[in-house]
């Protein structure tokens, strides 16, 4: 991250040592001017920096930005900004001090796991999540495809209703292996439907784990057989 100040008469841009090293440039070889920081904003993203710039001084509030920035003049990463002008003796608006950070990785991360989302949303395999307990978490439009209940009637409900009363022992057979980390590929198997018919699906079940690497939960991808 690194700081910066817009004076506004005369203007005149200041970057710290830091910013100049996030935004790619080499140390005391910016220009100085709004101008100058504006050509390393993609052209797509600009519109909305400057509209939050002249909304901030508008307002006198705090504001926070998130653009695409020519990083280094070869490659485009993500920036998030925030500036609060500063008045003077008189209320008007004499500089805006801020601070930008380099928030690429966040961005990226963030766009994987709508991509994620999205692909597990359209998906014409029924994907479920549930916990160690059994009780669902998630329950995508492949399930309601497959077993007829949706997503509203399936969240917080433990997945032994999706199982034959004889089944019921397989289950708990497959939560003990994905407490010891084990994941299960391809196992047909037979289930419910909200009809009261019986499905036959090929199952891979795998273990979902925490941020600390310890198991929580598991998804389930159920696929019709036949």
């Amino acid at each position: 991250m690194g700081l910066w100040t817009l004076h506004l008469e005369p203007e005149r841009l200041e970057l710290s040592a830091e910013l100049e090293e996030v935004l790619g440039l080499e140390r005391g070889s910016f220009r100085g001017t709004l101008a100058a920081f504006q050509e390393l904003v993609s052209p797509m993203d600009l519109p909305r920096v400057q509209k939050a710039i002249g909304d901030s001084l508008e307002t006198g509030d705090e504001y926070c930005v998130n653009f695409r920035f020519l990083h280094g003049g070869a490659e485009w990463r993500w920036m998030e900004a925030r500036g609060l002008p500063r008045n003077d003796s008189n209320g008007k608006p004499k500089r805006v001090d801020g601070i930008c950070i380099d928030v690429s990785d966040r961005v990226q991360a963030e766009n994987a796991r709508f991509l994620l989302a999205a692909i597990i949303a359209n998906s014409d395999d029924a994907i479920v999540s549930k916990t160690l307990d059994g009780i669902i978490t998630s329950w995508n439009a492949g399930a309601t495809r497959l077993f007829g209940y949706n997503e509203e009637e399936m969240i917080g409900t433990p997945l032994a209703r999706l199982i034959p009363p004889e089944l019921l022992a397989e289950e708990q057979d497959i939560l003990a292996q994905l407490r010891n980390g084990k994941r299960i590929e391809h196992y047909e198997t037979l289930r419910l439907a909200k009809d009261g018919s019986v499905v036959e699906v090929s199952l891979t079940v795998s273990p979902v784990r925490d941020i600390t690497g310890s198991i929580v939960g598991a998804s389930k991808i159920a696929r019709e057989v036949g």
